[in-house]
């Protein structure tokens, strides 16, 4: 066909379809229309009124008044592409695929006529819908540009929605685009893939590819599938990985990429129990520092370190070492002799009782204490009222630890038969014994034990006595 002068527009392209219905058919599903008045609809031949012999209402189905019959054919003509040339269309509805063309720029512009400078006004929407297997419409999306602000100015929004189900016509927003270019989420944020990857790195870039020299770029790599054998979030910097969250909860700082730990962990064992774990990247030392800043410089005050070489933790004070524990146990002042370690230290109370001589010492438990540091014992105690007294040597038994070196203390008493010209008592642990001894002595004698009959049922006695065990 042809026209004089311009061609006129818009121009319709007409869209055919037939149909052989089955017995009592009454919906017969077209390719879509964007108003149930521009379908023509024939039975037979025979045009069919709209509202009268049928219904088309949801922009796909035509909805017969009475059943079709077996083999009666049903044809439908209606538009599926529209031409324009500088021409508008208000609130059209597209039922099949929209193409733009042009021989060196294809756009489709949406554009709001309100003059407005309000935040989120002027927008423009892409609306997506579908049809569900009942024939209902439902808006799955819209991706929407409005405002951004309230100023008479140009600056745009982009945002994004979804429906989550229960939204009917009004999906949610998922993700803002401001005019700075910042994102906003407004829910969970989901990389999907066997490996995924979000990287943020400088502009230097070529072509849209990473310039791999280049160094100031940040990667989270996030492998929920155990694909590099330690699953969990992972933060790289200039490709190497520095950052690490394990699934089972762990953080790890740094990285030993063969043996699966970093430098720094903190978080669970396998065991459940929590761990804050250094490691040194080869057999050296794990050191963590402890200090301030002055004029703008860096100052060590101190570190706790762990030497690998020799088994051993240092505690440094000043940049002086102060304290190390070893195998042997504590040492200080960077002495390293296994002689001068502190291996032990315990407190607590015992109970004396009369190994020989007599019977029924009472003890006053308060005063019986020992303190053991190393391999030296204070001992305290305080003894009162005998029954049965005897000649034998009395000996104070109940010791806590074992004397392995003769060790003499001071006593105070009362109440005891000090024998010939002896005037003054001693209290004395021997070798390898877990008594004690009360012992007489005085000016140009020898010393003598003391014994039961010494001490009578009045006696009492308090003393102190350090000693050495093993």
């Amino acid at each position: 066909m042809a026209y004089i002068g311009s061609t006129p527009v818009p121009q319709g392209i007409k869209e055919t379809q037939s149909f052989t219905a089955t017995a009592g058919q009454t919906t017969f599903n077209t390719l879509g229309y964007s108003n149930g008045n521009n379908i023509s609809v024939f039975l037979n031949g025979v045009r069919l009124i709209n509202g009268t012999d049928y219904t088309a209402t949801n922009g796909s189905d035509i909805v017969l008044t009475a059943a079709a019959s077996a083999t009666d054919v049903l044809d439908f003509e209606t538009f599926n592409e529209f031409n324009l040339v500088n021409q508008n269309l208000t609130t059209p509805t597209f039922t099949d695929t929209v193409v733009v063309s042009g021989d060196t720029t294809a756009s489709l512009t949406l554009k709001n006529n309100t003059h407005e400078d309000t935040d989120g006004g002027r927008e423009s929407t892409f609306i997506f819908k579908g049809e569900q297997s009942g024939g209902e419409i439902s808006t799955l999306a819209e991706i929407e540009a409005s405002h951004d602000g309230t100023a008479d100015d140009q600056k745009g929004s982009l945002s994004f929605k979804t429906n989550d189900g229960s939204d009917g016509a009004a999906p949610t927003e998922r993700l803002k685009i401001d005019s700075t270019g910042k994102s906003t989420f407004k829910d969970d944020v989901g990389i999907e893939g066997e490996t995924p990857t979000l990287q943020m790195y400088d502009t230097n870039v070529t072509n849209n590819v990473m310039d791999a020299s280049y160094d100031e770029y940040l990667t989270l790599d996030i492998d929920p599938n155990n694909v590099r054998g330690n699953s969990g979030l992972i933060v790289k910097t200039d490709n190497s990985e520095k950052i690490r969250l394990h699934n089972s909860g762990t953080l790890q700082i740094g990285s030993d990429t063969n043996a699966g730990y970093g430098p720094l962990q903190i978080g669970s064992t396998s065991t459940a129990s929590s761990v804050l774990q250094m490691l040194s990247a080869t057999n050296g030392y794990a050191t963590i520092h402890f200090g301030d800043a002055t004029s703008g410089t860096d100052r060590y005050e101190g570190y706790i370190q762990y030497d690998h070489n020799h088994d051993r933790l240092n505690i440094s004070a000043a940049s002086s070492n102060k304290v190390s524990i070893d195998n042997d146990g504590l040492k200080f002042n960077g002495d390293t002799s296994s002689d001068n370690a502190l291996n032990d230290y315990e407190q607590g109370t015992w109970t004396p009782t009369a190994a020989q001589g007599a019977t029924g010492v009472n003890v006053d438990a308060p005063n019986c204490i020992y303190t053991k540091v190393g391999n030296m014992v204070m001992l305290q105690f305080e003894i009162s009222n005998l029954t049965s007294p005897n000649g034998n040597t009395f000996n104070l038994g109940g010791l806590p630890f074992t004397s392995i070196q003769e060790s003499i203390g001071a006593p105070f008493y009362q109440n005891v038969d000090i024998p010939g010209t002896r005037y003054q008592l001693s209290i004395y642990a021997g070798t390898n014994v877990n008594y004690l001894r009360i012992y007489a002595f005085g000016d140009n004698s020898g010393w003598s034990s003391i014994t039961g009959n010494n001490l009578g049922t009045t006696f009492n006695m308090m003393g102190t006595i350090v000693y050495r065990t093993s």
